[in-house]
């Protein structure tokens, strides 16, 4: 633990100096005023700071903040930073790593593995709380400690587990067994051997007298021994026994095995040769001749077998007859083919246009594919069962059987359409739908002109008719159709418009201006329709043509009518014919003024400048 800091007075004496003395409270006495009595007012327990200490004196009472507070006591008692305002109050000398501050007070902090007394940090002997486990060694350091595993065990020593050395290399004998113990292990000698362990002897049974009956030799083995009887014999139950060679297998398989007392002898059977203990077989069919001459010898274990060669039938030692294959199922000969026995086989024969496959089936010969152009001229060639005919192409036939093949004229049994033309050819015939009508030839439709787009000009009427169509300009235009030019009626001397407005031609029709954005209706000026989509331009007049409703440009404006833009007229050469007027463009018009240092007089330009309007 860090010291108290109401131990440490010194700190506490340097922050008392700078703590202010609280005023003394008017003094309170309570009484008859011939007998008065002090009134303790440190029984009121909220009349000084809860972190103060109220001090009863006669006729009045000082509050005085707690040991680790600074403040009047009264009503402020602020703690005291004994970490901050008092330097190297935990030194490190001393063993200290830092300082905390708490409440009134504070603490010295020591590094990991030391602890304070009071005074400085000491080390923790960690090991006195047993810290590593049972099967290790704990050695204290300062401020920390070392765990290290016993002989015999192995892990961090905080966990050690005991090492089985059988598992391992270890000092045992060969001739021992290793018993693992915590921490250690053992060596035993193997029960026939002496020794402590990890030297182990054999012991020599045959010097114990008498160990083997007086019939038998003992013989010594590591670990044991054993009485020998001799050959021939086997020692059990302390007897001698007979030993029967033959149930130990030691003839050939292939021979026969006598048992005698102390002995055995071996003889290779019938069909092998050797000296029993070792027979081969004897290859008879090496000899002389043992089957018939059209019989196979096959030559098998101890034995051999006759067997009639294929196409015979008998016993293969004294009799092997021919079989006639094709007395049965035609010998398997088949699709036209006949069979043909001989001496011991057989074989198929096909007739002509046919060719044998796998010796047994005719395929028919396709003579069209085998053989260089077997047709003439026009004809094509058709494979039959053994044979092959030629007919004519398509597109051609035969005036009679032998004759050639000759074209066909398709065209004169109407194989096309009716709206189509037949053109025959060497062989065949085409079909060409007419013009105006689409198709293979053998079925035509009508093709309907109108329907594609620029047949007829953009300003005129198109009519189809089944093989054709007509194209004629719309009302207001003239021309062939495939290309309409627009009258211009304003040229025209029955058009006819008021004395105060002016004739714009507009695509297929006119309007009648009154040079201000209205149109002449009936001797008076009206407001151009709003029927135009898209609207016309503010300069624009929209009007009904023959066709439909559309935008002009008002007379002095030039564009499509949904754009308008006012004409210079003064670009015109002379447009103002006087050399003492100049062209001045107004919107929509233009006006011819005197030029600088004329004026107008009458119809002259002579002094000041004026402007007329031209008509």
């Amino acid at each position: 633990m860090a010291p108290s800091a109401r131990t440490l007075t010194s700190a506490k004496k340097i922050m008392e100096v700078a703590t202010p003395t609280p005023s003394a409270p008017t003094a309170r006495a309570a009484g008859d005023g011939f007998e008065c009595a002090d009134v303790n007012e440190c029984n009121n327990q909220k009349i000084c700071h809860w972190n103060a200490t109220c001090t009863n004196n006669p006729g009045s009472y000082v509050c005085t903040c707690n040991a680790g507070y600074k403040g009047n006591g009264n009503y402020l008692c602020l703690d005291i930073d004994e970490c901050s305002e008092t330097p190297y109050l935990c030194s490190s000398s001393l063993g200290y790593k830092g300082c905390k501050n708490l409440p009134g007070s504070y603490r010295c902090t020591c590094s990991s593995g030391f602890e304070s007394n009071g005074q400085s940090c000491v080390d923790i002997d960690e090991c006195a709380g047993n810290i590593c486990s049972l099967y290790a060694d704990c050695v204290n350091t300062m401020g920390s400690y070392l765990c290290t595993c016993n002989e015999g065990f192995i892990g961090n020593g905080l966990t050690c587990a005991d090492i089985n050395e059988c598992n391992e290399d270890n000092q045992c004998d060969p001739d021992a067994a290793c018993i693992n113990r915590l921490g250690s292990y053992e060596c035993s000698c193997l029960e026939g051997f002496i020794g402590d362990g990890r030297q182990c002897e054999d012991i020599n049974e045959c010097a114990t007298p008498n160990i083997c009956p007086s019939t038998t030799t003992c013989v010594n083995t590591g670990g044991s021994y054993y009485c020998d009887c001799g050959t021939g014999f086997i020692f059990n139950n302390s007897m001698c026994h007979d030993l029967d060679e033959c149930k130990a297998g030691r003839s050939s398989r292939f021979a026969a095995c006598t048992n005698s007392p102390g002995s055995f002898s071996c003889q290779c059977t019938a069909g092998y040769r050797g000296d029993g203990f070792t027979c081969t077989d004897v290859d008879e069919c090496s000899l002389a001749e043992q089957c018939h001459s059209n019989a196979l010898c096959i030559n098998i274990p101890g034995s051999y077998n006759c067997t009639c060669q294929v196409g015979y039938s008998g016993d293969g030692v004294f009799q092997c007859n021919d079989v006639n294959e094709c007395l049965v199922a035609n010998g398997g000969c088949g699709n036209r083919a006949t069979c043909v026995n001989n001496q011991g086989s057989f074989y198929c024969l096909c007739p002509s246009g046919f060719i044998l496959v796998n010796k047994t089936f005719c395929q028919d010969i396709d003579e069209c594919k085998e053989q260089n152009n077997p047709c003439g001229v026009n004809e094509e060639c058709k494979n039959i069962d053994g044979s092959f005919e030629c007919s004519c192409q398509l597109g051609y036939y035969r005036l009679a059987n032998n004759m050639e093949c000759v074209d066909m004229d398709e065209c004169k049994t109407n194989p096309c359409h009716v709206n189509a033309s037949c053109l025959n050819t060497i062989g065949s015939h085409t079909c060409t739908c007419k013009r105006g009508f689409s198709g293979n030839g053998t079925q035509c439709e009508d093709i309907d002109e109108c329907s594609a787009e620029g047949t007829c000009h953009s300003r005129a009427l198109c009519a189809n008719f089944i093989g054709g169509y007509f194209c004629s300009c719309q009302e207001g235009f003239n021309a062939n159709g495939f290309a309409c030019e627009d009258v211009d009626e304003c040229a025209l001397p029955e058009t006819k418009c008021p004395a105060f407005s002016k004739c714009v031609n507009s695509p297929g029709g006119h309007v009648c201006s009154c040079l201000n954005d209205t149109l002449a209706d009936n001797d008076t000026c009206v407001l151009p329709s709003s029927l135009c989509e898209p609207a016309c331009h503010r300069h624009g007049l929209c009007h009904q043509s023959p066709a439909e409703y559309q935008c002009v440009c008002d007379h002095g404006y030039v564009g499509d009518g949904i754009t308008c833009s006012d004409i210079d007229e003064c670009q015109v050469e002379n447009i103002c014919p006087e050399k003492e007027t100049e062209c001045i463009n107004i919107p929509g018009s233009f006006a011819c003024g005197c030029r600088k240092g004329y004026s107008l007089n009458g119809t002259k330009c002579l002094g000041k400048s004026q402007f007329f309007l031209s008509n």
